[in-house]
């Protein structure tokens, strides 16, 4: 049904609800008695209407205290209050789209009940019952043009009903002499791909050959004013004996003479019939029997198959401008579409009516993909859709030919991919130059992908067109690397991430990963602040391009491969970030994991952000000249035997902070409240500052070669449980020393040392505290040329038998 009424008109409608029109107030700003606002909107047809907010929930006003309530129910054509006040009260319980019914509503044709819209549908053929009628003032059966023919029975029925009613492949013409392109069955059963035809039976008599129009009371004016048209056209038709009755396969037309008018008359199904025009001079001609520039000519299919789709489908008008269907549907202006703007070749119907018709099927595309095949068909289009949440996003090629012939934008291209995003019967054609409805003619090149903005990309975070879902939120929908027009196109979509980043992006929200995602040389990728990313056992990496990651974002795992302040990747395990990892990287892991078989590093691991990695009993870390840290609260927890392969283990208290491949890598990162455990047979062989305590565990030993000095950081120690040998010579001795030139070290533990003999010879200890401290050691302790110097306690020996 047309929407073709002034604004004053769409209130009228509303409070008659007669109209066919769709009404619509558009987002608006709601506000509260207490000063709370909030958005939402009216909109609806003659059989349904709704208020809503943006979130979908509907509300409805309490003028007892003015303030406006989430709606639970809808019964009797009044929405039920709940006690939940919108923007104030969380709406719990609350249905979504819940839509007022009219009294006016009829119920949903047989055809769409109990129909598996996955399932082809059984061919069917609607018989349409045409009923003539005229006015007082407005006589019809013959043309406004020359030469004035009348029309006759047959140039109504052919329209409704003949194969061959099509310039191009049979020659026929309009009765005005006009192109025409098909029957309203042919459309049909190409739409239904075979399942629908349509037979059309005028019912006027006609004698002689001369149609009976039926002659209701009153003017065209009337009736256009005042309404009244059904009751007083089937009180003509019982009084002239003919039979308008209706099954669920039978059907009426009510064909009344003259242009399209846009009052009472406009355009509109009722129950089990529709009212239609008889002549149109097309779009811009109504209300007048003459339209400067207009050629009012006998009608064509468009407006009727529209007003078929309401009446033997159920299907509701899309002429909610804020949406932009506009001419690419048959139920939104697609009617209209033509040579002449007549309706002469309307637009095929949207693949989600279709595909709830179970005419056509969809596909569900697998992910990750490189690529689908989008083949273009008329009657059997390959449709991919995807969901996310309850919103579904269709995808088909058009080429503009058959009935695509006249799509917006026809002249300046030969097609491309349409976007369809579908909620609750919400019906938006996402259009690629983002510039809304209403560009008019070929500008409307735009609206298809990729169109004349050759935009061959579409996610959350594109623009000037994204497709989020109805409320606002991110869907993870991805329609990426579309091709130029052909008969097959190819694109990446799915309904979550994979694949390359195809141009710079910012993700500004939260992300799902359906498969590795890789931004590829020249691409910049931005994670903003608060950005939830779920990788879903896949991985985000740099395949030469850049990824800018704030890390309030969060990764769930969260496993980095970085190098430097590069962040190189984002991995789902370990493994797989050490299998892209070189020498000169660091993996972070920033979240918990464990290992459990033998791990072989590739570059240093920094445990992080209060991770914690866990070292099961019995496994074998080989460093590899690496080192496993952690930093800003991650752990280390090694449980058992796990052994390290080297074990350098730098600890606070009971805390590992580091397992390293060498003294000298420890040192580096050691704090003086730190210790090293050594748990090698260790030598040093050179000048060594010592930043932190440093202790040879039992069964391990310390070889310190002569001339050397190793200067301890004041208030540290060396603490040996193994063995020691530090051997010099006359002339070349070792020094035991502090760092720096005031404070002492704290000197050299020997403490329940067993095993393997403990050797100081021409050694020199100063600046300590305690020189060389023995306790409880039963193994042999020997020194000899031993100088100690400038320490508080030179030498002592508690349950000690050292040799001096």
């Amino acid at each position: 049904m047309k929407r073709f009424v002034s604004c004053l008109i769409l209130l009228v409608g509303f409070n008659s609800l007669t109209l066919a029109s769709y009404f619509d107030t558009g987002w608006m700003e709601f506000k509260q008695p207490d000063g709370t606002s909030f958005i939402g909107r009216l909109h609806g047809d003659e059989y349904k209407y709704q208020y809503i907010t943006k979130e979908l929930y509907p509300f409805v006003k309490n003028y007892s205290n003015d303030y406006y309530y989430y709606a639970k129910d809808a019964t009797n054509r009044r929405y039920l209050f709940s006690d939940q006040k919108v923007g104030i009260d969380e709406p719990v319980g609350i249905p979504k789209n819940l839509f007022i019914l009219t009294d006016l509503e009829p119920p949903p044709p047989e055809s769409k009940q109990k129909k598996d819209f996955l399932q082809k549908t059984t061919a069917i053929t609607y018989t349409i019952k045409i009923v003539l009628v005229q006015f007082t003032d407005i006589s019809g059966g013959s043309s406004y043009i020359p030469p004035y023919n009348s029309f006759t029975i047959s140039d109504f029925e052919d329209m409704f009903s003949s194969s061959t009613y099509c310039t191009d492949d049979y020659g026929a013409r309009s009765p005005d002499n006009e192109n025409v392109y098909g029957s309203i069955s042919t459309y049909f059963e190409t739409m239904s791909d075979g399942n629908v035809t349509v037979s059309g039976i005028v019912k006027n008599s006609a004698p002689g050959g001369i149609l009976n129009w039926l002659t209701l009371p009153n003017t065209k004016g009337y009736y256009d004013t005042y309404g009244g048209f059904f009751s007083d056209a089937e009180a003509a038709a019982t009084s002239a004996g003919i039979d308008y009755s209706t099954n669920a396969t039978t059907k009426v037309a009510w064909i009344y003479a003259g242009n399209f008018y846009t009052g009472n008359l406009n355009p509109r199904r009722s129950g089990d019939r529709y009212m239609i025009f008889e002549k149109w001079g097309g779009r811009g001609s109504y209300n007048s029997e003459a339209t400067p520039g207009h050629d009012i000519t006998f009608a064509h299919i468009g407006v009727h198959c529209h007003e078929l789709g309401h009446t033997l489908f159920g299907f509701s008008d899309l002429y909610n401008y804020s949406y932009k269907i506009i001419g690419w549907c048959l139920m939104g202006d697609g009617c209209d579409n033509g040579g002449d703007a007549k309706g002469e070749c309307p637009a095929p119907i949207n693949p989600n009516y279709r595909v709830d018709e179970g005419w056509i099927n969809t596909i569900s595309p697998s992910i990750p993909n490189t690529g689908l095949d989008f083949y273009y068909s008329e009657r059997n289009p390959t449709v991919y859709m995807v969901s996310s949440g309850t919103d579904k996003y269709y995808v088909e090629n058009r080429r503009f030919e058959d009935y695509s012939s006249f799509l917006p934008g026809n002249g300046s291209g030969s097609g491309g991919m349409l976007v369809w995003h579908v909620q609750y019967g919400l019906h938006d054609l996402i259009e690629a130059d983002g510039s809304g409805w209403g560009d008019g003619g070929t500008e409307d090149y735009g609206d298809i992908y990729p169109g004349s903005t050759i935009n061959r990309n579409l996610n959350d975070f594109t623009t000037p067109a994204d497709c989020k879902q109805w409320s606002g939120n991110n869907s993870n929908v991805i329609l990426h690397d579309i091709s130029d027009p052909a008969p097959t196109m190819t694109a990446v979509f799915g309904d979550k991430w994979f694949g390359d980043i195809p141009l710079d992006l910012t993700w500004e929200d939260n992300i799902e990963f359906g498969g590795d995602v890789t931004v590829p040389t020249g691409i910049v990728l931005s994670i903003d602040p608060g950005v939830a990313a779920n990788l879903n056992s896949c991985s985000l990496k740099s395949t030469g391009g850049t990824i800018n990651r704030d890390y309030s974002s969060t990764f769930t795992p969260d496993i980095r491969l970085v190098n430097g302040s590069m962040l190189k990747g984002q991995y789902s395990t370990y493994q797989e970030a050490f299998a892209d990892a070189q020498s000169t990287d660091e993996v972070h892991i920033c979240s918990d994991i464990t290992w459990a078989i033998t791990i072989s590093l590739p570059c240093d691991v920094i445990v992080a952000n209060n991770a914690t990695l866990t070292i099961v009993d019995q496994t074998l870390v080989n460093l590899n000249g690496n080192a496993v840290k952690s930093t800003n609260g991650g752990t280390i927890n090694k449980d058992g035997i796990a052994v390290f392969n080297p074990d350098y283990r730098l600890v606070d208290g009971s805390t590992i902070k580091g397992q390293y491949s060498s003294c000298e890598d420890a040192f580096t990162d050691a704090a003086t409240t730190d210790e090293l455990q050594i748990y090698e047979y260790e030598s040093w062989n050179s000048a060594m500052a010592i930043p932190c305590d440093v202790r040879i565990p039992a069964g391990y030993s310390l070889t310190v070669a002569q001339n050397i000095q190793l200067s301890f950081t004041p208030n540290t120690r060396l603490t040996i449980n193994g063995s020691i040998q530090a051997i010099g010579a006359d002339g070349n001795r070792i020094v035991f020393t502090r760092s720096g030139s005031s404070g002492k070290w704290d000197g050299i533990f020997i403490h329940n040392a067993s095993g393997a003999d403990s050797d100081f010879d021409y050694i020199t200890v100063e600046h300590s505290y305690y020189g060389i401290y023995l306790s409880n050691t039963i193994s042999m302790i020997t020194i000899e040329h031993a100088n100690l110097r400038e320490n508080t306690y030179g030498f002592t020996s508690e349950y000690s038998s050292p040799f001096l």
